[in-house]
């Protein structure tokens, strides 16, 4: 998070192409760790019945940010300079941003280490005493002692740890639908103010307003999907958010063909949003995090985050093509795609409600033992 906090500011402040490509990149490598650390963070800190919950509801934040940024940022940059093409606009977001991220990390300095990973470690007195500040809970006949039971994993061997033949359907479920995610997003969702004004299909306010209607989409999207977790589950949201997202798309490939009013694009675009973010966007990174225990838990969400940025960087290449070539192409294989792995997600995946991690089953072995 310092790094993030410092190459924002500096990346608003830089003075050319090459030092903002730098600061951008490495803010990039900090925002990569910072997720899935905090993905990892929501499982290890919270008991179980919270977990799901909270960290389905994840995704909201993205699309409050987005809200937030359009509201205080974006509208009234434009009344005063009357333009959205202006290089101070992306200046102030970073700068503003960066600020934003320093209270944060103000705020993250205060958090407590994980409860699961010190007593997984053999720190059952640092565990203890969390517990008691956090959630009041006092372990008596747990020794107050300190130990080196398991050292962590350092090398390369055991980043790769998490690639066995027995997690093959968990790996393959959970990072199909994280590139699948920052696939379509980066290729399509991502454009979509661009989309409205390079298509003429509207202004510059007018774009402002119809992306804070798709956006809220999200947010929608956002909420409903932590709401459903304890009713549903991840699997059934998983598969019917790819699904949606895939017809969603096809549909909007559709305003394309027949040249159809503003109105049909906006309204698909934001139902595009609200099953993204209901269905693999939010499924795979709390899928990968519930598949492992607390030995390999960051690993995995660190795999999981790698997978959704290696699609968006190949995502944003293929959408510069398809926008500029052939719109209709692109949506119509966004489509397919987004449908596809439904299909896949509905045959192999699992409801991590009921999913059991090793650690977890060894430990009620014992207890019953």
């Amino acid at each position: 998070m310092t790094l993030f906090t410092g190459m924002t500011i500096l990346g608003g402040l830089s003075t050319d192409i090459t030092e903002l490509t730098i600061f951008r990149g490495l803010l990039g490598f900090a925002l990569g760790a910072d997720t899935a650390t905090g993905f990892a963070y929501v499982f290890e800190y919270l008991e179980k019945k919270q977990r799901l919950f909270w960290s389905n509801l994840w995704q909201i934040q993205w699309y409050i940010m987005y809200e937030v940024t359009i509201a205080l940022i974006v509208v009234p940059f434009f009344f005063t300079v009357h333009s959205l093409t202006s290089p101070l606009l992306w200046r102030i977001i970073m700068i503003v941003g960066g600020v934003l991220a320093l209270a944060i990390l103000l705020l993250r300095s205060r958090i407590p280490e994980s409860v699961l990973w010190l007593a997984y470690q053999g720190k059952l007195a640092s565990a203890k005493r969390i517990l008691k500040q956090t959630y009041g809970i006092d372990l008596p006949d747990v020794p107050d002692v300190d130990l080196q039971l398991r050292a962590p994993a350092r090398g390369l061997k055991s980043a790769f740890s998490i690639f066995r033949a027995s997690k093959w359907r968990e790996l393959v479920y959970s990072f199909n639908g994280n590139f699948e995610q920052g696939f379509i997003f980066y290729t399509f969702g991502f454009y979509v103010p661009y989309i409205l004004l390079a298509l003429k299909l509207a202004g510059p306010l007018a774009s402002i307003a119809a992306s804070a209607f798709l956006y809220a989409g999200g947010v929608i999207g956002g909420y409903l999907t932590a709401w459903l977790t304890p009713r549903i589950g991840t699997k059934s949201q998983y598969v019917i958010g790819a699904i949606g997202e895939g017809i969603s798309v096809g549909l909007i490939a559709l305003t394309y063909i027949y040249h159809l009013p503003l109105i049909y694009f906006v309204v698909f675009s934001f139902l595009f949003y609200f099953f993204h973010v209901i269905g693999p966007a939010s499924q795979g990174m709390t899928s990968i995090n519930a598949f492992f225990g607390a030995k390999e838990r960051g690993t995995a969400a660190g795999w999981g985050y790698f997978w959704v940025k290696l699609a968006a960087f190949i995502g944003l290449l293929i959408g510069i093509l398809g926008i500029t070539y052939s719109p209709v192409d692109l949506t119509l294989g966004l489509a397919v795609y987004g449908i596809l792995t439904g299909i896949l997600g509905l045959i192999i995946g699992y409801d991590t409600r009921t999913y059991k991690v090793a650690d977890v089953e060894e430990l009620e072995e014992k207890t019953v033992k």
